[in-house]
């Protein structure tokens, strides 16, 4: 759910898999997994992912409650707590 939220972002501000993933220095097939699902996102690198799409951290978790992030289930509100401060 999350790599579909960040591909939606992505596809509205009309960027290309390889312009976000030269931004984050990694390989577009890479960045690729991350949209699919196939791969773990750190918290740094969502962080920097949101600065590249130009948007909230908490836009990628927009309509949800909680969300499954490395394993653990953290609600979104405790999320925000940090993000708005």
């Amino acid at each position: 759910m999350l790599g579909k939220k960040i591909r939606q972002i992505r596809e509205q501000k009309n960027y290309t898999q390889e312009f976000v993933a030269l931004k984050l220095g990694i390989e577009q097939n890479t960045y690729s997994k991350i949209e699919l699902g196939k791969s773990k996102i750190s918290t740094d690198r969502l962080i920097k992912l949101a600065q590249v799409l130009e948007t909230d951290l908490s836009e990628f978790f927009h309509n949800t409650k909680n969300v499954n992030f490395n394993n653990n289930t953290i609600n979104i509100a405790y999320i925000n707590k940090f993000v708005d401060s």
